[in-house]
């Protein structure tokens, strides 16, 4: 029997199926280096998800593997634009984004602070949205398991945007913000009020300003 999370996986990747079809390609691919490491990552994601039913196996796959093939190069180009002030709202090639979604470096979390952070109202920002939710479950399964990604991401005002996801609108988007919050958090409270280092005195401000959001206590 899965777990109520594990159970609204598909849905929550493909919004009843259509998320993910939009974003899915012809038969044909096209060549990309990362290739071989998505496999590599897609074998890991899996990982986790043994056991579970196999159809919430299979969305997580197809999900995946259509979002590696169409990864939101414009969308993704429009954050890269709006975050250098450029009126250049050139896509990302198809190789940067799927460096961005699947293989950040460190200055590539600013891509999922600001994603993670956008407005999308469904009947105005729909890819926006469905960009916004594949990134969370990429960030969820994947990026979590690197220390390096995740305290840059709280640097960038990761926790910020994840404390607005606390009310979204999606059940799964919600448990995946709630549980994020809390393993990033809970290290933090053991290190007392006074920092140790400036890299630590940002670090509390981000936790406070998190902390003391609107969406924290609604």
């Amino acid at each position: 029997r899965s777990s109520p999370r594990a159970s609204g996986v598909s849905r929550a990747r493909g919004e009843g199926g259509g998320a993910m079809a939009e974003a899915a390609s012809s038969e044909g691919h096209a060549p990309t280096k990362w290739r071989p490491a998505f496999e590599a990552a897609l074998k890991a994601i899996m990982r986790d998800y043994t056991g579970q039913e196999e159809k919430v196996r299979e969305g997580m796959a197809t999900g995946m593997r259509r979002l590696f093939e169409k990864p939101y190069e414009v969308e993704l180009g429009a954050l890269r634009a709006k975050r250098s002030a450029s009126r250049d709202e050139d896509p990302l090639t198809l190789e940067e984004a799927q460096r961005v979604i699947f293989f950040p470096r460190l200055s590539d979390m600013q891509y999922y602070v600001d994603a993670l952070a956008l407005h999308t109202p469904e009947a105005t920002k729909r890819r926006e949205k469905l960009m916004k939710i594949k990134m969370v479950s990429v960030f969820y399964t994947l990026h979590r398991r690197d220390g390096a990604l995740v305290d840059r991401f709280m640097h960038c005002g990761g926790l910020k945007s994840l404390v607005e996801l606390v009310a979204d609108e999606n059940p799964v988007v919600q448990s995946e913000a709630v549980e994020l919050l809390m393993e990033m958090l809970s290290p933090q409270m053991q290190f007392g009020p006074v920092a140790s280092s400036t890299r630590q005195a940002h670090l509390h401000q981000e936790i406070w300003e998190c902390l003391r959001s609107r969406a924290f206590w609604q």
